[in-house]
C-alpha cells in the first residue's frame, strides 16, 4: 500500500562503543529508547525499526493521524528536551558519586533528528521465513540524510524538509 507518511531518524550522537563498559552501555541505550519510545507514542507516532543507536519512526502508518508533520517535529523536540533533562537531574542527583555511579556517568550524548515526508510504500516485508512491517520511500532516505549529515553539518539537534 501507499500513503503519505512523515517519517524521523533519530540517532544518538558520541555513542561509541568502544567508549562505553557494557554495563554503561546497556544502561544509557535503555534510557534513551525509552525516552524515544515515549516521546514517539505520545504524539501518536509508532516506532518502526530500532537499528543500533538509530531509531526510525513513522506518523500516518499504520494508523491514519491528522498533521502527522507536525506531530513528528512536537515528538523531536520532546526527546531533545527529555534526553537534556534526564540527563541534568541524574547530575544533581548524584552528590557524592559511588565508584559504580562515576562508571556510569554520561559522557556527551546528544540526540539528532531528521524528519521528512512522502509518499511510501508500506506493508510485511520479506521472505518466505522472515517478514517484517515497514515502510520504504524516499521520506526514509531523507529522513536518515538529514540527520545523518545535516543536523551535524549544520551543528542542530533537528532538520525538517
Amino acid at each position: 500500500a501507499r500513503r503519505l507518511a512523515t517519517v524521523a531518524s533519530v540517532d544518538l550522537t558520541g555513542f561509541d562503543e568502544g567508549v562505553f563498559s557494557p554495563e554503561q552501555l546497556m544502561h544509557w541505550h535503555h534510557r534513551y529508547l525509552t525516552i524515544v519510545q515515549e516521546c514517539v507514542s505520545n504524539h501518536s507516532g509508532v516506532v518502526d525499526k530500532v537499528l543500533g543507536d538509530r531509531v526510525l519512526c513513522v506518523w500516518n502508518i499504520p494508523r491514519r493521524c491528522a498533521q502527522s508533520e507536525y506531530l513528528a517535529v512536537k515528538a523531536g523536540l520532546a526527546m531533545i528536551v527529555r534526553w537534556a533533562a534526564a540527563a541534568t537531574a541524574e547530575r544533581k542527583a548524584v552528590r557524592r558519586p559511588s565508584a559504580r555511579e562515576l562508571s556510569l556517568s554520561r559522557p556527551e550524548l546528544k540526540i539528532r533528528v531528521g524528519i521528512a515526508s512522502s509518499m511510501v510504500t508500506f506493508g510485511n516485508f520479506g521472505s518466505d521465513t522472515m517478514k517484517v512491517f515497514t515502510v520504504v520511500g524516499e521520506a526514509v532516505e531523507q529522513a536518515i540524510a538529514l540527520q545523518r549529515v545535516g543536523c551535524k553539518e549544520h551543528g542542530v539537534p533537528i532538520l525538517v524538509t
